[in-house]
């Protein structure tokens, strides 16, 4: 194996049947092991949003870190390892394994048969997408939600969501079930978490809460936690409001005169649950839009 500062936690792991390590400060561990914690960079190390992020060390063993909050009896930020022998993959959407088809056309250029199906306050929305010289994650989520893509990828009631999303970045508290596999329950405790877009619709005539998680740029895989965590966040408040919750992961680029778009609905989030695992969340439905807009 090699020397690196994941080694003890790594060979501790090797020993223990229960298949996790921490929750503990991740500057703790580097001081406890012998290094300097100023030589690591605590967000690079724990806060993996990708498979490649990921440490040779830690891939090798089938060993994914979650960052966990705030450690209560720490420094800074804590993590935890949870090794599943073959079942790395639990952890991640691979984008890569849904094959690209044929993609669902959308003409927006100015004058098209499409754009005039809008009314004018939704084609004054559209024409000011035209002045962005780049779009950010937040536009794309916008321009999804005007044109009605997201609401004919999710089959939903209105043929339009609207704009302006709630989005929230704040510090929340739960805990989880890392893998089906395991009985172990790990804390996030006052952790930082980012929603990208939350919204209440219908679908069937049911009131839904979607929750959703957008990237931009070329497919790649996604860090199953960056869909969990938020999802976790709002259960608490969503679980009195018998609603059902829809995770959705929302993969988005600009392509010369177009915009396309990946959308994936993950299996339905039981906010009844008293237990939510974080490995349950896998996708059930993959739609692909070209959205033609100069």
């Amino acid at each position: 194996m090699t020397d690196s500062h994941w080694t003890p936690a790594i060979e501790t792991l090797l020993d223990d049947s229960a298949g996790v390590y921490g929750p503990q400060s991740f500057r703790d561990y580097i001081t406890e092991i012998g290094r300097d914690p100023r030589d690591f960079r605590t967000a690079a190390e724990i806060s993996i949003d990708r498979k490649r992020e990921l440490a040779d060390e830690l891939r090798q063993n089938d060993t994914m870190v979650l960052r966990l909050g705030s450690a209560p009896d720490g420094t800074g930020t804590q993590f935890g390892l949870v090794r599943v022998e073959g079942g790395l993959d639990d952890f991640f959407i691979e984008e890569t394994a849904f094959p690209s088809k044929q993609r669902t056309e959308i003409n927006l250029q100015p004058d098209s048969e499409d754009v005039q199906e809008y009314d004018q306050q939704t084609q004054d929305m559209l024409e000011a997408y035209r002045y962005l010289p780049r779009f950010s994650e937040s536009s794309l989520v916008n321009l999804s939600l005007t044109t009605g893509l997201l609401s004919q990828a999710l089959d939903l009631d209105v043929e339009s969501v609207g704009t302006a999303p709630v989005t929230v970045a704040s510090t929340f508290d739960f805990s989880f079930r890392p893998h089906m596999t395991q009985p172990t329950t790990l804390p996030h405790n006052n952790g930082q978490v980012e929603i990208d877009a939350c919204f209440v619709s219908r679908r069937n005539g049911e009131r839904v809460l979607v929750v959703l998680e957008a990237k931009t740029g070329p497919k790649r895989s996604l860090a199953k936690h960056k869909l969990f965590y938020p999802l976790m966040s709002v259960q608490s408040e969503a679980s009195d409001s018998h609603l059902d919750m829809i995770p959705v992961y929302l993969r988005a680029r600009r392509q010369g005169d177009s915009v396309t778009y990946d959308i994936y609905e993950c299996s339905p989030f039981d906010v009844g649950r008293s237990e939510q695992c974080l490995s349950d969340i896998n996708v059930e439905s993959h739609s692909q839009y070209r959205v033609r807009f100069y």
